[in-house]
Formats: C-alpha cells, structure tokens, sequence
C-alpha cells in the first residue's frame, strides 16, 4: 500500500496481563441483542459496561473509575456529566509509560454480528495531541487486536466523531486474533504520550456512511469513500478464501489457500495482497498440496475485491482457477475498460466455470491466481482482498463484471 499521512498501522503492544480483578467467572457468553447498534458509553449505555484504566507504571494494574477521580503513575479518569449522568470520562494520560482506558463487561459479549460493522466514539482533546493511539479489542493479553490512529485529530477543544471498521482490527506482535464470539473488554484505547481527553459515546454500529478508516484499504477514508456496508456478508452455504466481512459460519479455506507467489515483490499486509511485477511472474491462493473439492460449486460465482494502480506493458490482468491438472487456457481477462487504472477499488464476480474446466474442480491446487501478459509483466501492479465462492444472485449481469465500490 502507499504510505500516507494518517496511515493505519499496526501498533506492538506490550504483554500485559489483567491482574488483581475478578474477571475469571464461570459465566457464559451474552448474546448481543439483534439491535443496530451497542453502546458502552453513553446516555442509553447499558448497566452492565464500566470503564477501567491500567497503567503501565503501576505493573500494569487496573482501577475503576466511577464518579470521583482515581489516579495511577500512568494514567487517572473519571466519569463526568455530559449529556446525562456519568455518559462520558475524562481521561488523563502523564506520559509516563502506557496509560490505558477500557470498558469491560459484566459478561463476555458476542460480537460476531459486528465483524464487519465499526466501532464509533467521541473524543475531545483537552491538550496537546499525541502522535498517536491505539484502540483494541481485548479479551486480556495475548488474545487482543488493535488499530493504532494517526493525525485524525486536528482541534483541540472539539468534540471529534471517529469510526473504525472492525474488520481493520489485526493482531499485534505476539498476539492473537480476537474471538469475536467472546469479549470482555470491548474498547480499549491506549496513549503513551502525556494527553489529556475526553471520551464518550462508545457504540458497535453495523453500518457506517462515512467512516474515519476505511475498511477496504485500512487507510484514512477520503471524502469520496463512503460505503454504507463495504464487505457483504457471507451465507452459510459459502466459500471464504481471503476475506474479511462477516463469514456468518460459512465455510473457510483460508488455512488451505494462504498467500503465495513467485517472480513478483507481494506484500500481504492490513488484509490486501499488494502484487508488484518487473519480470514474469504469478500471485496466487494455494500451495502444491492443497486438494479441496470444489465441485458443487460449479454453478456459482468467485468474489474479488481488485483495485488496478498500473496494467504496465501487460495488455491485462488474467485470472484463472488451477486444479491438480492446470488450463493455461482457461481465464478471465481484466482490462481497462473493466477496470481502469489508478481508479478506486472494484468488486468483480465471475462464473467459476469461466475460470476451470469443471472437471478439475474435484482437487483445487490454487483457488486463484492472477498474472499478466507473458513477457509483459514488467510495471504490471494491482491489490486484490475479500475472496469468495459466492452464490449467482438473481440480478447478476455477467456484462458487468466489475463494479466500482462506493
């Protein structure tokens, strides 16, 4: 991806461990209700969420905070009225060592519908800002993933709106992915430079006009990058290959299919698989010995997210499916007019049986690959996410393969 000003990155955190609470309750997870949304702090906040700060200087000890000011080496809060009684805290972060404000639940929450949703909140800067933060979702170290935000604060004193897609959330070094289907600590959000703030209005949220973050790229959205709901769930009867929205138990071959290529400089960072050519080469989904059988779905459609920066001196971008028996001869071919370079990302779907002989569909070595032109590779440059085996939907138009996502 191309580093720009704001970018997301991924932030190390240290290994900490939620000591001296009573957090260890047989209790068994609570099932969000079917609600739009899910507040933790704020006028309609339900009961059962209280916020916390740990501080890193106090061996990463934690605090309630409730009406009255508790201060640790790191960090001190309290809850104050904004809009209604206790809905927002005030945060203040001494710069020394990492200074952490949560929300933790009475029980663990699941929050599966939500993983192609967002996080929402309210900040208000009362100092200077820091460089940057971290905001996480945390079921106690190493279990734990994280954004870590830069320079989309710009007023001090003013209250600023910030959305973060869940999906952008990644493990750290050394941690693992959440499980969605089990949290206890819903927002975390860690500063380790001396900032003071205000914070309210925390809410899990499906859908999102206009986010901070934009969830295909994971960079800061532009003013054109509105999408309501950007990454469409998954059906249950579906094929996940690389992909990030709500898989909703549909089947996943990730593990099967990991990121692999030869001949070409292929990033896989922020979930985008960035392929950059100077000479043949091919990226692609799989590995020798992978062998599923993918023939029931014959009939339906495989899902890419692509976005083209340059086709080079390749005339195209071809995209096939390889079983055990490889057809050099069968693929779909992705070209200017399909998608334009330098534009904004597409989503394109096409028949599986545009892309392998059925026949070869019994044992899938690679569940994509995507090359240019042979011996017209060189400048060749495009990203690609969000990979699926999806149903033909009524309102499919093959002549419009690929459409822009907005």
């Amino acid at each position: 991806m191309k580093s720009c000003n704001g970018k997301v990155i991924i932030l190390s955190i240290l290994s900490t461990s939620m000591v001296g609470c009573d957090f260890d309750k047989e209790i068994k997870s609570l099932e969000v209700k079917q609600s739009e949304e899910l507040i933790l702090l704020g006028t309609q906040a339900n009961v059962s969420f209280t916020s916390w700060i740990q501080s890193e200087k106090d061996n990463w000890n934690l605090t309630q905070v409730n009406g009255a000011q508790v201060s640790m080496n790191s960090i001190g809060a309290v809850l104050i009225n904004n809009n209604g009684e206790r809905d927002t805290a005030d945060v203040q972060v001494s710069g020394n060592g990492s200074g952490m404000y949560m929300i933790k639940s009475d029980s663990p929450l699941n929050l599966e519908k939500y993983s192609s949703g967002y996080i929402a909140f309210k900040i208000r800067p009362k100092s200077a800002f820091p460089s940057s933060f971290s905001v996480s979702i945390d079921n106690e170290w190493p279990n734990r993933s994280s954004l870590q935000l830069s320079n989309i604060l710009t007023e001090s004193g003013k209250w600023a709106s910030v959305t973060i897609p869940v999906n952008c959330m990644k493990p750290v070094d050394g941690a693992t992915e959440i499980d969605l289907k089990s949290v206890a600590t819903p927002f975390h959000l860690d500063v380790k430079e001396k900032f003071d703030y205000e914070i309210t209005d925390i809410i899990y949220k499906l859908k999102e006009e206009k986010p901070t973050i934009d969830p295909v790229s994971c960079d800061v959205a532009k003013d054109s990058d509105t999408p309501a709901e950007v990454i469409p769930s998954l059906q249950t009867d579906e094929v996940a290959l690389y992909y990030f929205g709500n898989k909703n138990g549909a089947q996943d071959l990730s593990e099967m299919y990991p990121v692999n290529s030869f001949g070409a400089n292929v990033e896989n960072t922020n979930q985008i698989v960035h392929a950059a050519f100077s000479q043949n080469g091919g990226v692609f989904l799989g590995k020798d010995d992978a062998n599923s059988d993918l023939s029931n779905y014959s009939e339906n459609l495989l899902a890419i997210d692509l976005n083209i920066s340059s086709y080079g001196d390749s005339d195209n971008i071809q995209l096939r499916i390889d079983g055990s028996s490889v057809d050099f001869g069968r693929f779909m071919t992705i070209d200017k007019s399909l998608i334009p370079e330098g534009s904004a990302w597409h989503r394109c779907h096409f028949p599986i049986s545009s892309l392998i002989p059925i026949e070869n569909l019994s044992s899938v070595n690679k569940a994509i690959y995507l090359s240019g032109v042979w011996d017209s590779m060189n400048g060749l440059d495009f990203s690609f996410t969000n990979v699926a085996i999806k149903k033909i939907p009524s309102d499919f138009d093959a002549s419009r393969a690929c459409e822009e996502i907005k």
